[in-house]
């Protein structure tokens, strides 16, 4: 005999696992968001900010041009918004994931400088 409330209890711990993953991944992306939008304003950077051309009204690029080179990110634009006023366009300056943190690695182990 097949306890059918059995496989229903086990569909429904798998679904809230997923769902804790979910949200898990959501706190991710938002600390990380906040963490790129504190950056752009703490550091004294030439730093700022433009809605994403290639993702609607909901989504803006933040960004910091560093002495080692240009970083950016996709961030909600309601969050962008939180660090000011839009500042003049950065030309987006053609990097990979990889090459940006290159970027960030070199400038924080040199303390950030700028």
């Amino acid at each position: 005999m097949i306890d059918i409330d059995s496989d229903t209890e086990s569909d429904t711990e798998s679904d809230t696992v997923d769902e804790q993953d979910e949200k898990a991944l959501e706190d991710v992306y938002h600390d990380r968001n906040l963490l790129a939008c504190a950056l752009a304003v703490a550091t004294g950077a030439p730093s700022g900010w433009k809605p994403a051309p290639d993702a609607g009204d909901e989504w803006a690029i933040v960004w910091i041009e560093t002495p080692m080179g240009q970083t950016s990110w996709h961030v909600p634009v309601d969050l962008a918004e939180s660090i000011g006023p839009m500042q003049r366009d950065s030309d987006y300056g053609g990097y990979s994931r990889e090459q940006k943190n290159d970027v960030l690695a070199s400038w924080a182990e040199a303390g950030c400088p700028f």
